[in-house]
């Protein structure tokens, strides 16, 4: 059991809040963060799929003798 005087404990409380705060915050940029990062990704991979999409219809094209001018 530990016993203290109330400056004590408003500095323990005041310490513990900030610590609470900091934890809350990082976690929540933590999350913004992947958030962000996972739509990238997900912007990208559509880019590419598109690209791609384009490229075997260009090749069918192609391979029918459609010239483009």
């Amino acid at each position: 059991m530990k016993i203290s005087n109330y400056e004590q404990s408003a500095k323990e409380a005041d310490k513990m809040f900030y610590q609470r705060w900091g934890i809350f915050i990082l976690v929540i940029a933590t999350l913004v963060v992947s958030t962000v990062v996972s739509t990238m990704v997900g912007v990208f991979n559509s880019l590419v799929n598109n690209i791609y999409s384009k490229r075997k219809e260009f090749a069918v094209l192609r391979a029918k003798g459609v010239t483009f001018s």
